[in-house]
């Protein structure tokens, strides 16, 4: 028992901390955005040139051609790179992304909500959601800069409520750790041994009693 209190206190330690990295991440997001980004964007930049390069020097180690497929690739990932590192506004391009995919659900929306039976409210939640919808992804696509930075800071937002309530989920759990020990015996993976024995024990026990029981019924009929 002791054993498994001590693997769920580790369960729920872990838990405590990815929630605590999900709260300082989304207060980083959510009071420098700006910053946010441009650390994003490095990053992407940064990746882009490291595959780059390494698929580059995988062919000419071995000895393949400039025009080999992985080094054409490879090129490609690092043109990537520069620009990112090169063009602050390039991050622009997944907010176009995200516009366009606004846009394009919004209208097949509108289209499936023509089908419906007009009149009735779920036609209208349905005509109103997609002109929402419509309007996001062309104010996204209409202002790309300050649609990232909200971007940024609604997930910054999301992501220290998230935070938040799985700490307190946890802290909870830790606080009835002892009622929650018998829950987390499968997810854990404890050895069933000791119950199998005991239940083979009492099998034992109870056929034992049994042959007893049949024993004292044959004596007293013979008498």
């Amino acid at each position: 028992m002791q054993e498994l209190q001590k693997k769920v206190n580790n369960f729920i330690n872990t838990g405590m901390g990815v929630s605590a990295i999900f709260i300082a991440l989304g207060l980083f997001f959510a009071l420098c955005p700006g910053f946010s980004l441009d650390v994003f964007r490095w990053t992407i930049s940064l990746i882009s040139l490291a595959i780059g390069s390494w698929l580059i020097s995988r062919d000419i180690s071995r000895g393949f051609s400039l025009l080999y497929g992985s080094t054409i690739l490879g090129i490609i990932f690092i043109i990537l790179g520069i620009i990112f590192a090169a063009n602050p506004n390039s991050m622009n391009i997944f907010v176009y992304i995200i516009g366009a995919i606004f846009v394009v659900n919004s209208i097949n929306s509108l289209r499936a909500a023509t089908n419906l039976p007009r009149g009735t409210s779920s036609t209208m939640i349905a005509y109103v959601t997609a002109f929402l919808s419509l309007i996001c992804g062309i104010l996204l696509l209409v202002n790309p800069w300050q649609s990232q930075i909200s971007i940024v800071v609604f997930a910054g937002i999301m992501m220290i409520i998230y935070g938040a309530s799985n700490m307190i989920d946890m802290a909870i759990m830790k606080k009835h750790i002892k009622d929650f020990s018998d829950d987390f015996k499968v997810f854990f993976g404890v050895s069933n041994k000791k119950s199998t024995k005991s239940k083979k024990t009492t099998k034992k026990v109870s056929e034992a009693k049994e042959a007893e029981v049949v024993k004292d019924t044959k004596k007293s009929s013979k008498k």
